[in-house]
């Protein structure tokens, strides 16, 4: 799939993913345990 490493953002096949992934990425900015 070179999709996934051409935009990780269009990776938004499954609601539940990409949420989890914004609160991690989310997380990890704000430095949050």
């Amino acid at each position: 799939m070179v999709e996934e490493s051409a935009s990780p953002l269009l990776k938004i096949h499954s609601p539940r993913h990409s949420l989890a992934s914004l609160i991690i990425n989310s997380r990890r900015e704000l430095k949050i345990p």
